[in-house]
């Protein structure tokens, strides 16, 4: 069927920076009755790139691809994704934004691109700042650059693109160098962290694999694989009171080298420089390590 298709930020401007703040910073806006606890007189404009789409009739599948400049994928969402389950610990139901979906029926449709990459599959954590049934989860993906975007939608097979630009807050003082360098560090602690767990998931696998063959293993195949076992170990997570790296010590430095980035509108300091520099060394040491205990099986 027909399709209309636009993308545009609200107010014709999308202020990565801006909208962070304002996210940050939300209050609500209206005194609450003592007889109507939930009710409010407005609220803050959606936190990122507003995509609105209008089918002519139900699609098998819809999918929407934003791509930056140079065509590279940033982001994909499709009709098909399910929501992600929300973990039972002390959060408060009312605190939880609802999560939002991709639609492929017909009809108007409004979609938002939060403007970060895709977040890492892990559980959601909520910050400790929440808006009233407007808490987005912590994030677990950089902010994209300012500068030129594309929104792909695919119907049944149908391709549109719209373009459309996120700009800078004029608000903060940061260069544009000092920008790319802070966006590049971010993404390389984002990175990290990926191979980070999924090496770490990779060598929990091979231990429980020794751990299996050990339970009935002969002697003198017990004591080649209990020491393969206990290397293994030491490289998925770091021993109590040892300053080794692992695998799992890596995930957790990377995730604090991400949010000192990510939370600052200021150059990255040289000790966070510094910091990353050892933390990627001390990855590629592991991964030869990882790589030559393989060998010994």
């Amino acid at each position: 069927g027909s399709l209309e298709f636009s993308a545009r930020p609200e107010n014709g401007v999308v202020d990565d920076r801006a909208i962070r703040r304002m996210a940050e910073r939300s209050v609500v806006v209206a005194e609450l009755d003592e007889d109507d606890f939930g009710s409010r007189a407005g609220a803050n404009p959606p936190d990122g790139a507003i995509i609105n789409y209008y089918t002519s009739a139900n699609s098998d599948e819809v999918s929407l691809e934003i791509r930056d400049a140079k065509n590279k994928l940033v982001r994909r969402y499709s009709s098909l994704d399910s929501m992600y389950k929300i973990p039972a610990d002390n959060t408060p139901p009312y605190w939880i934004r609802p999560q939002q979906l991709l639609s492929a029926r017909k009809g108007s449709h409004r979609f938002t691109w939060d403007m970060h990459y895709t977040p890492l599959e892990l559980p959601p954590s909520y910050p400790i700042a929440a808006t009233y049934m407007n808490t987005a989860p912590d994030p677990t993906s950089p902010w994209v650059m300012p500068g030129t975007y594309i929104a792909q939608l695919t119907v049944n097979g149908n391709v549109y693109n719209q373009s459309f630009e996120i700009k800078m807050d004029p608000r903060v003082k940061i260069s544009v160098a000092e920008l790319q360098q802070q966006h590049d560090m971010s993404f390389k602690c984002y990175e990290g962290r990926k191979q980070s767990m999924a090496l770490q998931q990779e060598v929990h696998r091979f231990r429980a694999g020794l751990q299996s063959q050990l339970t009935s293993a002969e002697i003198h195949v017990a004591e080649k694989l209990g020491p393969l076992e206990k290397q293994a170990g030491q490289l998925e997570n770091t021993l109590p009171g040892s300053q080794e790296p692992s695998f799992g010590r890596l995930n957790n430095a990377f995730t604090s080298l991400f949010n000192t980035l990510q939370d600052s509108d200021r150059p990255p300091t040289a000790q966070t420089i510094s910091a990353l520099a050892i933390a990627q060394k001390q990855l590629q040491e592991l991964v030869v390590k990882w790589n030559e205990l393989k060998k010994k099986i």
